[in-house]
């Protein structure tokens, strides 16, 4: 939550005041944080000690799947951010950490659709609403992937002598490919590729490159919207469209935020 005034710094320092009222900064600093090993614990347990590493260490809520990590590894966060080693952690099922106005943290599974209901609406037909300054509407092709194949820890199996060492591989693929135009042809794939070196079953790889393929098989359409300054956006993940002039009022989910400051500050 953001509060006060920003001016032009061509005015001079000290004229304008920020006050940040949040806990996820602490996670998401730029300072490195020590190699840990995640052997043996679930993905919650592991999302949690950073948490509390970072001193976030009540009024959260982690709703992840249970997954063990370490099944046939010894799988190491190598030393980066605490932001890092959440992300390479969320990222196994496609979570999301945010925090809500209360100040508790959540961390869950969100799938890219929009919610029943909006957190915001914006009309370009109502004044009382009617703060979008420009908008593009477009279909992705871009996006569309139709093989996805996820790559994952090196283990060993076998015993000695005759131990044998491979990488954890899956691959998820469309059969179908009506949506590229023209049609691809036979045998050949828009490729997406993801590399998690805490991926070592072959199941989770599989489930991980399922979930991979039911996002990006699809074409989305895309809407790209300036509107004036509203850090409230930061806090939801759905909205609310009524622009006739683009024949929409539905609901879209924000797949990405980017906050710029013109030259009138």
């Amino acid at each position: 939550l953001f509060t006060g005034f920003v001016q032009d710094r061509g005015r001079g320092i000290g004229k304008g005041t920020v006050n940040c009222m949040g806990r996820l900064w602490s996670a998401f600093r730029t300072v490195q944080i020590g190699s840990r090993s995640v052997d043996g614990v679930t993905v919650s347990s592991a999302i949690g000690t950073i948490l509390d590493y970072v001193g976030i260490t009540d009024n959260r809520s982690l709703t992840v799947p249970a997954f063990t990590l370490g099944t046939a590894s010894d799988p190491v966060l190598e030393r980066m951010p605490a932001s890092q080693m959440l992300q390479t952690l969320m990222d196994l099922d496609g979570c999301r950490i945010y925090e809500l106005g209360t100040g508790q943290v959540i961390v869950a599974v969100i799938d890219e659709a929009p919610a029943p209901t909006a957190y915001k609406t914006y009309t370009s037909n109502s004044n009382a609403t009617a703060r979008i300054l420009e908008a593009t509407d477009r279909e992705d092709p871009e996006y569309y992937r139709n093989r996805v194949i996820v790559t994952g820890a090196t283990v060993t199996e076998g015993a000695a002598p005759d131990q044998t060492s491979r990488t954890i591989t899956a691959t998820a693929t469309n059969v179908g490919s009506a949506l590229v135009q023209p049609a691809l042809p036979s045998g050949t794939f828009i490729d997406a590729e993801y590399n998690n070196h805490l991926i070592d079953t072959d199941a989770k790889a599989a489930s991980v490159a399922l979930r991979l393929l039911t996002k990006f098989a699809r074409i989305p359409r895309q809407i790209i919207v300036e509107i004036a300054g509203d850090p409230e956006l930061e806090l939801g993940q759905t909205i609310g469209f009524v622009m006739p002039e683009l024949d929409l009022n539905d609901l879209g989910f924000i797949s990405g935020i980017e906050d710029v400051i013109d030259s009138n500050g």
